[in-house]
């Protein structure tokens, strides 16, 4: 039996309702709100408050949340320490969690005040054992009669079996009720994947001084993690805090936190430098998916950018791993997070008509399997916008309403949702609407100075509306922000175009190289933009044979710019008119 299926328990300001997503606070308003806790500190919860005023051994307590698994003590102390610092907030006498010596712990929670059915509450009932079982610990049939039994009574189901006199359908039903659970619902509290611990970075530079910069590291990328489209579980900065100075014990530390992934890292100052690496490891295998090194000169903006490169880069790798466990583990049965978290995976990262398309599937069979799931409303309306704004949609007014009602959508459901406020900015764009578009962007920026895409964005805006100038300012800081997340291909492409656009020519020609180099033969329209720049700027630049014979190169297979009308098609380049004019001087058809 999963937590979903539990009975809810009310205790003074506390509503713990595993069906609705956990543990609840009440404001003086009346309204409840989520409180943050770790999916053990939550089993905990649920056993002791099942049984509030009973003593619970330590012994029950780790059979019932770590079953089969074999445990150390401090694993339990560091989920009751969790519990007391979010239940014993404002108490002004003990814990409500009382320790008994050498014996075990005693729930003795505040009973639920007298307007409890108007706030939300209700009678207190107890939770089923069975509520703790996990999908990848499901107690196996053979464990006693008397323990399955004591199960489905919690439920209330023994009593009616018992009447109706048939003893072995009660112990089928109970087979039935504690084999193997199906997997978690996507994104309820039970829905592990992605999550993480930031265990503390280690100082290696042999100064106790730098201490205080390894604890910073840690908070801030835990905190920056933490932040990141809030689709990741994050064992709480307290709990890891724990293992600081430990042996590295990857299964030890999954079957604590049922944590999926592990972030480790060490951190010095030497010479006016900051050095810092990371390896994320996969705990399931014990497996590092991504080590990342920085060597940067000491300054803040590189101490951001680091911590940024780092929670990017980890749910990047976080992805890519989740969806290799999917299509190993499940590939019939994969639900929408599922879906979701392959249509970013590494591989369809590579811009191409074929990888849109692919990307775009999956999108929508996520929302066929919830029409009203934000995540793929947003994503959504992002691949139809930018399928239309790379040449590849063949019907770009059909594609483009079905961005604005998606992305509209999904800021109906979730109004302050900063990436759907994004990806509203780029179908707006898409549209022509650059004035509703850029007051979006500003509003993000605000936000979140340090986005690479966001200035990327304006950048492409501030071109089109006449001011190049502005655009290779947006570019330039867009590249020095960019991490393995963003879409560095497109920024070095755009760049190539800022520089052509400012009459800087020479700068232009090695940074159109660059960007060409970066896209695969199958980019279509994105990945011509830095070959038709490359030609325009050895032509400005005085080239003007070597840039007739690249265009001679670039048309001998077939292209999407193979005009001057299609690259004027183009908004971007149709507003730099020094690019169309050399194109059309060096050769390029008109039609």
């Amino acid at each position: 039996m999963s937590l979903e299926t539990t009975t809810s328990i009310r205790f003074g300001d506390f509503l713990l309702d595993p069906s609705a997503g956990g543990l609840f606070r009440f404001g003086d308003d009346g309204r409840r709100a989520p409180v943050s806790l770790g999916s053990r500190a939550l089993d905990v919860l649920c056993v002791l408050a099942g049984r509030q005023g009973e003593l619970v051994t330590k012994q029950a307590i780790m059979d019932a949340v770590w079953p089969d698994t074999v445990v150390e003590d401090n694993n339990l102390t560091v989920q009751i320490s969790a519990l007391r610092r979010v239940l014993d907030q404002g108490r002004a006498e003990g814990s409500c969690i009382q320790t008994l010596p050498g014996r075990g712990y005693r729930f003795i929670g505040p009973a639920p005040e007298e307007d409890a059915d108007r706030r939300g509450g209700g009678a207190i009932a107890a939770l089923p054992e069975g509520a703790l079982s996990r999908p990848d610990q499901a107690e196996s049939p053979s464990r006693p009669l008397t323990r399955m039994r004591l199960r489905l009574a919690a439920c209330g189901m023994v009593a009616a079996l018992l009447l109706a006199g048939s003893w072995w359908t009660l112990y089928d039903v109970t087979l039935a009720i504690t084999s193997a659970p199906k997997r978690p619902v996507a994104d309820s509290p039970e829905d592990r994947r992605l999550s993480v611990i930031v265990l503390p970075f280690q100082n290696t530079s042999g100064d106790a001084s730098q201490d205080s910069l390894a604890a910073s590291v840690t908070r801030d990328v835990t905190n920056a993690i933490a932040g990141y489209r809030n689709t990741v579980p994050l064992v709480p900065e307290q709990a890891a805090v724990a293992y600081q100075g430990k042996p590295l014990d990857l299964h030890a530390i999954r079957q604590a936190h049922s944590v999926h992934f592990a972030v480790t890292g060490s951190v010095r100052r030497e010479n006016g430098r900051l050095i810092v690496s990371v390896t994320v490891f996969d705990t399931k295998d014990d497996r590092p998916v991504w080590s990342p090194h920085f060597d940067q000169d000491d300054q803040k903006d590189e101490y951001n950018r680091i911590v940024h490169f780092i929670s990017d880069g980890f749910e990047q790798a976080a992805i890519d791993a989740e969806a290799v466990h999917a299509t190993q583990e499940h590939p019939d049965e994969l639900d929408k997070r599922d879906l979701m978290i392959a249509s970013r995976a590494s591989s369809l990262i590579p811009v191409s008509k074929e990888h849109y398309l692919t990307k775009m599937s999956l999108v929508d069979r996520a929302l066929a399997l919830d029409p009203n799931y934000v995540w793929a409303l947003r994503s959504s309306a992002r691949l139809n916008a930018d399928f239309v704004m790379t040449g590849y949609s063949t019907d770009p007014q059909a594609d483009l309403a079905r961005a604005l009602i998606r992305v509209d959508r999904a800021l109906e459901l979730s109004p302050n949702d900063v990436m759907a406020l994004r990806e509203k900015s780029r179908v707006l764009r898409a549209q022509g609407d650059l004035e509703g578009a850029e007051a979006v962007i500003h509003k993000l920026l605000e936000i979140n100075p340090l986005s690479a895409y966001r200035y990327f964005d304006l950048g492409i805006i501030r071109l089109i509306r006449g001011h190049p100038d502005e655009m290779l300012t947006n570019m330039l800081k867009a590249k020095q922000l960019a991490t393995s997340a963003d879409d560095r291909e497109s920024i070095d492409s755009l760049l190539a175009v800022a520089l052509l656009a400012n009459g800087r020519f020479a700068e232009a020609i090695p940074q159109a190289r660059l960007a060409a180099a970066e896209f695969s033969r199958e980019s279509g329209l994105v990945g011509e933009r830095p070959s038709v720049t490359l030609i325009a700027a050895e032509y400005l630049s005085g080239d003007e044979q070597q840039a007739r014979a690249d265009l001679q190169h670039f048309l001998a297979t077939p292209r999407t710019m193979s005009n001057l009308a299609a690259v004027q098609a183009d908004p971007t380049l149709a507003h730099t008119p020094k690019l169309v004019d050399a194109l059309h001087h060096a050769g390029m058809p008109e039609q």
